[in-house]
């Protein structure tokens, strides 16, 4: 094979003068015509002129020569690599596969196969089953919202809507009156397949503290206890009870153990201490001081005071005259006066 040439390039003569330009000063003149004489200063002056821009055409045709080579060279070298590989490509020998290449091709097909046919069975597999999953689930419906509704109408609602209900837990709330949904899950909303469970959460209404006992504690100790539970004391009730000191809850309603509403009122039942005894005053006149003395003290009269008086027309040494008046009511601790007759002239 003929050795290939690269091609050359030859830049433009760019800028050489005239031969014929220089011989006549650079101005062209027919044969024949008279020198034409010039100024020596605007000769000088166009010779300076012409000087420089024959430097410049010359300094400009280097560059072009010298990018011109550079082209020419870096082609030359490309024909020259190209032609090596080409000579070394038909020197070189035949490459003859054995057993082992030959079984390295055929595995490299088989499993180029393979993987197409696992793509291909994967893809599918899924269209497959989604298909069988959109058939056996059923259509898509939207999750109407429940919150708010008692069990019955929201078991009517799901079911007009191709959905079921579970109930999921109970707790209480003070937004939600009891026996009203609270949360349910899937959110209202939602897209899901039908007979798909709705999962609520059941209200039992306001928290329901237990009451505390505050029977045996003075009426503001039992208030103090209550407002720690999450109560208030309500109205006060008093009565006499032998068996409690004054001044001590006997009594609460709703009584302890009970759960109410928190901020509840919780009504108090306060002793007035053992009852009092009422009696009629006896008429003691004309009773002896012992006797009348006796008398008080079965009555349990804490005060009793005995005077002395002359009483005309009054036994001596009886009972004249008496405070309270006989029938008028007398407590233990009413102030009993008994007024003992003297003789006239001992007193």
């Amino acid at each position: 094979m003929a050795k290939r040439q690269p091609p050359r390039i030859f830049p433009p003569d760019e800028g050489e003068p005239n031969p014929k330009q220089q011989a006549n000063g650079g101005i062209f003149r027919r044969a024949g015509e008279p020198e034409i004489k010039r100024d020596p200063e605007r000769e000088q002056a166009r010779q300076a002129l012409e000087a420089a821009v024959q430097s410049a055409a010359s300094r400009r045709q280097s560059r072009v020569k010298s990018q011109y080579r550079e082209k020419s060279a870096s082609l030359e070298q490309k024909v020259k690599k190209n032609e090596s590989i080409e000579r070394e490509s038909k020197e070189r020998p035949p490459r003859r596969r054995g057993l082992f290449g030959a079984l390295r091709a055929l595995t490299g097909i088989i499993l180029r196969y393979t993987i197409m046919t696992a793509l291909i069975c994967g893809v599918i597999g899924y269209t497959g089953y989604k298909a069988l999953d959109h058939f056996i689930s059923g259509r898509e419906v939207q999750a109407p919202d429940v919150r708010g509704t008692t069990l019955d109408l929201a078991l009517r609602t799901l079911k007009n809507a191709e959905l079921t209900l579970e109930l999921k837990d109970e707790e209480n709330n003070g937004e939600y009156a009891a026996g009203r949904i609270l949360r349910q899950s899937p959110r209202p909303g939602a897209i899901v397949k039908s007979q798909t469970p709705v999962r609520v959460t059941l209200s039992l209404g306001p928290a329901m503290p237990e009451l505390p006992d505050v029977t045996g504690l003075r009426p503001v100790d039992a208030e103090i206890k209550l407002r720690g539970a999450g109560f208030e004391a309500g109205e006060r009730t008093w009565m006499h009870d032998a068996s409690t000191p004054r001044g001590v809850v006997i009594g609460q309603d709703p009584p302890a153990g009970s759960r109410m509403p928190e901020d509840s009122r919780a009504q108090l039942l306060i002793s007035l201490g053992p009852p009092i005894a009422e009696y009629s005053m006896p008429d003691l006149r004309g009773e002896t001081l012992e006797r009348a003395q006796e008398l008080m003290e079965r009555l349990r009269i804490e005060s009793v005071e005995v005077r002395r008086a002359v009483r005309e027309g009054r036994p001596e040494g009886l009972i004249a005259d008496q405070e309270p008046q006989p029938g008028e009511t007398l407590q233990p601790d009413t102030p009993v006066i008994l007024t003992v007759a003297l003789r006239s002239g001992q007193y």
